[in-house]
C-alpha cells in the first residue's frame, strides 16, 4: 500500500513538471509573439512616418507648380487682354475706313495673336506618378490633383499646341509678303495700309483671331480657377 501511494505521488510530481514545463513554453510563445508584433508595429509606423514625409514632399511641390502655373494663367490673360483690345482697334478703323496714323502700328502684330502657347508646367505632377498617388493619404485631394491634370490641363494643352498650326505657314507668309517688321520697336507695318484694311482674307484673320481668344480666355479662366482651388486643398491638408 505505502509503494502505491509513493507512486501515485510520483505520478503527480511528473505531471506537475510537465505542467510547468508547458506553461513556461507558451510564455516564450506568448513573449515571442509579443516582441514580433511589437517589432511589425514600429516598423509599420516608420513606414508610415517616412511615407508623410515624402507626402509632404509632394504636395509642396505640387503647391509650387501651382504657384507657377497660376502666375503663368494671369499673365497670360492680361497679353490677351491687352491682344483683344488691339484686335478691336484694327477691326474698328477697318469698318470706318479711316486713315493710317503712327499709333497704329503698335496693334498690327497683337491683333493676329491668339493667346496659344505652351505655358502649363506638369513638373510636379510627374513626381507625384513616380512615387506613386497613393502616396497622397487624402483621396478627396488626391482625387482633384488628378482632375486637374489629367482632364482641365490636358484639354488646354491640346487645344494650345494643336490650335493655328495647320494655318500657321499661310499666315506667316501673308504677313511677311504684306507687313514689315521693326525690330527696335518690335511693331509691324503694312506694306499697302489701303489693301489691308480692304483684304477680306486678313479682315477674317482678324476676327478669327478675336474668337480664338475668346475660347482661350475661357479655357484659361477655368484652369486658373480650378488650380487656385486645387493649391489651397493642398495648403489645407499641409497645415494639418
Amino acid at each position: 500500500m505505502i509503494n502505491f501511494f509513493r507512486k501515485i505521488r510520483q505520478q503527480l510530481l511528473s505531471q506537475n513538471k510537465v505542467s510547468k514545463y508547458l506553461l513556461y513554453a507558451i510564455g516564450e510563445i506568448v513573449l515571442v509573439v509579443i516582441g514580433i508584433l511589437i517589432a511589425l508595429q514600429i516598423n509599420n509606423w516608420n513606414e508610415e512616418r517616412r511615407d508623410r514625409i515624402i507626402e509632404q514632399k509632394v504636395l509642396e511641390g505640387l503647391a509650387k507648380n501651382l504657384e507657377m502655373n497660376i502666375e503663368r494663367f494671369e499673365k497670360r490673360l492680361n497679353n490677351i487682354q491687352w491682344y483683344s483690345k488691339s484686335g478691336e482697334i484694327i477691326l474698328s478703323i477697318i469698318e470706318n475706313k479711316r486713315e493710317e496714323t503712327d499709333t497704329l502700328r503698335q496693334h498690327w502684330n497683337p491683333a493676329l495673336i491668339n493667346g496659344s502657347g505652351e505655358i502649363i508646367t506638369i513638373a510636379g505632377y510627374e513626381a507625384l506618378k513616380n512615387v506613386g498617388f497613393e502616396i497622397i493619404s487624402n483621396a478627396v485631394v488626391k482625387d482633384e490633383i488628378i482632375n486637374l491634370y489629367e482632364d482641365t490641363y490636358l484639354l488646354q494643352l491640346n487645344l494650345r499646341q494643336n490650335w493655328g498650326t495647320e494655318v500657321k505657314p499661310d499666315l506667316d507668309k501673308y504677313i511677311t509678303e504684306h507687313f514689315s517688321w521693326n525690330i527696335i520697336s518690335r511693331e509691324r507695318v503694312p506694306h499697302d495700309y489701303h489693301f489691308i484694311i480692304n483684304d477680306n482674307y486678313f479682315i477674317g484673320l482678324i476676327k478669327t483671331a478675336a474668337l480664338q481668344r475668346a475660347f482661350i480666355t475661357n479655357a484659361l479662366n477655368k484652369s486658373l480657377k480650378e488650380s487656385q482651388r486645387v493649391l489651397q486643398l493642398i495648403k489645407d491638408e499641409l497645415k494639418e
